[in-house]
C-alpha cells in the first residue's frame, strides 16, 4: 500500500506567515547568507512505497558521518551511501507512523480546532518548541557512540565512531514523523499559534539580555598550596596546554554547547566561557602572564 505523506508547502504560501513562526521554522534550515535560510525539508524520500521527509541539515551532517567512514552497524559492518537504504526505510516506516497517529494522540473524539482546544494547540506547540535540553525530537538520524572497537577500528579510526540499528531508525523516524505533522499543523493554522510563538521569543530575548549583562569577575581560588590566579591567567593556562584547541574541535550544532563544556571545566558562567573561546574577555597582562610562566616553570611543567 503506497504510504503518501503531504508535501509540507503544497497550499502554503511562506511569505504570508506571520514573522514569529517564519523566523523559527527557518532557523531550522541552512544558512544560505546573513539574512537568508534555505527551507528545512527539501527533497522527499520514498522506500518501500513510503513517503518520509529529514531535516536537511540533519540528514547531510549524517551523510557526512558516512562518508567519513564512522558510522557501522550492530554487527560492526561498515554503513555506506550503498547499504543505508537499508535503514532509511526502517526510518521512513517510524516516520510514516508517527506522522499518521500524531493527530489521533491530541484530539481523541473531537474536531480539531474548537473554542476549548486550548490545551491541544499547546501540545502541538510543545512537540516543536521546548527550551530544555532534550525537550524535543526533531527526528535527527540517530548515532550512538561506539565503545567496542575491532583492532581496525582501534588502528584506523578516529577516537569516537557511531553505531545505528533499526531500532533506532525507527525510533528516530516516529519522532520526526510527530515532528513534521506538528509543523503541517502551526504552518497551515498560523494564526492561531502566532501569540503563542511570540510568547516564547520574548522570553527567549528576555533570558538573552540577562545571560549579556556586563562580565563579572570569578572570585578567585583560595585553595591551600595552590596560587590564587584569576580567570584570565587559568585560560592562559588552559592554552598553554593547547585544552582550548579540544574545545574548538567540538563537533555540535549549537556554539553554545562549547562555551557550556568550558564553563563546566572551568567552573565559571557561560557568558565568561563564550568571551574567552571568542577572546573578547580583557587581555591579560605581561606581569600577570609573567606569572603563570614562572609557577609553570617551578612546577617543572614540559611544554
Amino acid at each position: 500500500m503506497d504510504k503518501t505523506v503531504k508535501n509540507l508547502y503544497d497550499g502554503l504560501n511562506l511569505t504570508t506567515l506571520p514573522k514569529s513562526i517564519k523566523d523559527y521554522f527557518f532557523s531550522l534550515g541552512y544558512q544560505v547568507d546573513k539574512d537568508n535560510r534555505m527551507k528545512p525539508y527539501m527533497g522527499r524520500h520514498n522506500y518501500s512505497e513510503t513517503d518520509f521527509y529529514i531535516l536537511e541539515k540533519d540528514y547531510y551532517s549524517f551523510l557526512n558521518f558516512i562518508e567519513r567512514g564512522l558510522i557501522f552497524d550492530k554487527d560492526d559492518n561498515e554503513v555506506t551511501k550503498e547499504n543505508l537504504y537499508l535503514f532509511l526505510k526502517e526510518y521512513g516506516k517510524g516516520f510514516y507512523k508517527g506522522y499518521s497517529e500524531f493527530e489521533a494522540t491530541i484530539k481523541p473524539n473531537s474536531v480539531l480546532f474548537e473554542l476549548d482546544t486550548k490545551e491541544k494547540i499547546h501540545k502541538i506547540f510543545s512537540r516543536i518548541y521546548s527550551f530544555k535540553f532534550g525537550g524535543n525530537n526533531k527526528g535527527h538520524l540517530p548515532m550512538s557512540i561506539h565503545t567496542n572497537k575491532t583492532e581496525y577500528q582501534k588502528n584506523c579510526l578516529p577516537e569516537h565512531f557511531y553505531y545505528i540499528t533499526n531500532e533506532t531508525m525507527f525510533k528516530a523516524g516516529f519522532n520526526g514523523g510527530e515532528y513534521y505533522k506538528s509543523w503541517e499543523i502551526i504552518l497551515h493554522n498560523p494564526t492561531i499559534f502566532d501569540k503563542l510563538f511570540k510568547r516564547k521569543i520574548l522570553k527567549k530575548e528576555t533570558l538573552e539580555a540577562k545571560e549579556n549583562k556586563p562580565i563579572t569577575e570569578t572570585p578567585e581560588l583560595s585553595l591551600k598550596n595552590i596560587p590564587t590566579f584569576n580567570l584570565q591567567q587559568r585560560f592562559y593556562i588552559f592554552q598553554k596546554l593547547k585544552l582550548d584547541s579540544s574545545i574548538h574541535k567540538i563537533e555540535t550544532e549549537k556554539q553554545s554547547s562549547k562555551h557550556k563544556i568550558l564553563a563546566l571545566i572551568l567552573g565559571i558562567s557561560p557568558d565568561n566561557a563564550k568571551h574567552l573561546i571568542n577572546n573578547t574577555y580583557k587581555d591579560l597582562t605581561q606581569e600577570q602572564k609573567t606569572e603563570v610562566d614562572e609557577y609553570l616553570l617551578l612546577q617543572k611543567v614540559k611544554l
